[in-house]
């Protein structure tokens, strides 16, 4: 694998690895260990660097699996309790993303791009 001077690796989770929800066991604990490889490899891949984005609700197509309705009123449920009252765009994340790619003091951190949800304890 060859890694230009100051490239990085970004991974991506989620903040369910740190709010799980019920009947959600299995998607916490693999974003959990996708959080906790970006720390290792941080260390083991030094000097790349390695960072995690950790979105919380972000309106992708990961949640065309619900119906129209339920889908707008998980994002009504979202909007009222988020502290920034919106949900989260993919704009939101690329722009995280290209933040820890361009940093070159940046390595084994998790950014968490949700809007507050962590704060408040919010979970889908």
């Amino acid at each position: 694998m060859k890694i230009n001077a100051g490239g990085s690796f970004t991974l991506f989770a989620g903040t369910i690895a740190r709010m799980p929800w019920t009947g959600q066991t299995n998607v916490s604990l693999v974003n959990n260990a996708v959080e906790t490889l970006a720390r290792g490899l941080a260390f083991e891949l030094a000097p790349i660097r390695v960072n995690c984005i950790s979105p919380g609700t972000v309106d992708t197509p990961a949640w065309d699996h619900l119906s129209p309705e339920a889908r707008e009123a998980l994002f009504a449920k979202a909007r009222a309790a988020l502290p920034t009252r919106r949900i989260g765009e993919t704009k939101d994340v690329v722009d995280a993303a290209l933040m820890v790619m361009q940093n070159e003091y940046m390595t084994g951190t998790i950014i968490d791009v949700d809007g507050g949800g962590l704060l408040n304890g919010y979970t889908p």
